[in-house]
């Protein structure tokens, strides 16, 4: 067989972006410790529920459209009654 064309073989090399995110944008984590509180647990539970008895519509098949009903009422039940927790420095070289 006459042929003027050649095989080649090649390496890919990939890795993946160590692109990191702006300073500061993190997303703080509630205080879930204050959840421990009988008074604190039982006033979320009834603002969870007050949120939910307003927004809720029965009629709703769309998942997408529960979920995200859900974590608003969440998020903002624990905005509501629980604080955000600082950034911990673990620094450990200073």
């Amino acid at each position: 067989m006459d042929s003027d064309h050649y095989l080649l073989t090649s390496k890919i090399r990939s890795r993946i972006s160590n692109a990191r995110k702006p300073y500061g944008s993190y997303a703080r984590k509630f205080n879930s410790e204050k959840l421990k509180s009988s008074e604190t647990s039982s006033a979320y539970r009834e603002k969870l529920d007050e949120y939910l008895a307003r927004h809720v519509d029965n009629n709703n098949d769309d998942i997408n459209g529960t979920w995200t009903l859900l974590k608003n009422a969440i998020t903002q039940s624990a905005d509501a009654l629980l604080n955000r927790t600082e950034r911990v420095n673990t620094n450990r070289l200073v």
